[in-house]
């Protein structure tokens, strides 16, 4: 048997054809940048390994059962490779794997083998040449402070209901809301995000926006964490202008790429990342083990 592959090692392509599309994109290959340093568990097929298993803590914890995300390095519309993977993976958990919507044989192969599609999502991505112009709103924006966690942790509760743990009929709405909750929470405690912009009406929070900076191919990029408005305070433009201000706090702070990602289902908040002027750049499915 061979010995197992490093995680610097692991054949970026190949993954990437799987778990983000044929012709993938920056925000794809962070994906695959970030893998490089996570924990996996590899699984053998004889002398080849097919597939690393990604352990995550945090959804086990929160979801009280062993989580994993799914890589594999072969030919995603090799059905063959599916099959063999499935008796190779631990029971009673939740094990999440993507693919790209346009691999339908490889979506099909998934099925076959035993998992279950979930949500669809969608990827946007824009250049920031320059700061966005500052939208005009009876709101404050301001940044989020370790004093804000249980302002964010309410929001967070409340905001987030068409994301793939919501559609997860294993996962009780409960579960799922309390995981956006410590979600929005680590955003405001840093952990989760690297700034997070809060925006208050009357004193009254409305809704965030929480975002990292990363670092890639020698250029900065700002990557969406999470972005909100409360029901009670939409039609304001709110989310917008958090959005904006985002952007414009992105490029100060030397970003030069934005991405977002959202539901494909979720046509208001393609909309606002349409007029602010993102492009769809990569969408993949969700699939999750029976």
């Amino acid at each position: 048997m061979k010995p197992p592959q490093s995680p610097s090692s692991l054949p970026a392509g190949e993954i990437l054809r799987f778990s983000a599309g044929s012709s993938p994109d920056a925000r794809s290959r962070l994906d695959v940048e970030r893998l490089a340093g996570a924990a996996l568990r590899p699984l053998h097929d004889g002398d080849r390994m097919p597939a690393w298993l990604q352990d995550l803590p945090w959804e086990s914890e929160r979801l009280g059962a062993p989580c994993f995300n799914l890589w594999v390095s072969s030919d995603p519309e090799d059905a063959r490779t599916i099959a063999r993977l499935a008796p190779l993976l631990p029971r009673d958990a939740f094990i999440w794997v993507r693919v790209a919507s346009e691999h339908l044989r490889a979506r099909e192969a998934l099925a076959a083998a035993g998992f279950a599609p979930v949500l669809e999502m969608l990827n946007f991505a824009r250049r920031l040449s320059q700061p966005p112009p500052a939208e005009t709103i009876d709101a404050e924006l301001v940044p989020a402070l370790p004093s804000d966690i249980e302002v964010l942790a309410g929001m967070g509760a409340r905001l987030f209901t068409t994301d793939r743990f919501h559609a997860d009929r294993r996962i009780p709405r409960g579960a799922a809301d309390a995981l956006h909750a410590d979600w929005a929470a680590n955003c405001a405690r840093g952990t989760a995000a690297d700034v997070t912009l809060l925006a208050t009406r009357g004193g009254t929070p409305a809704g965030f926006h929480a975002w990292r900076i990363l670092s890639f191919e020698g250029e900065r990029a700002g990557a969406t964490v999470l972005i909100g408005t409360l029901p009670e305070h939409s039609g304001r433009g709110i989310a917008r202008a958090l959005l904006q201000e985002g952007l414009a706090r992105m490029f100060a702070g030397g970003a030069r790429t934005a991405w977002v990602r959202t539901e494909a289902a979720n046509h208001p908040a393609c909309g606002l990342y349409a007029s602010c002027g993102f492009a769809p750049c990569s969408r993949f499915w969700y699939f999750r083990m029976r």
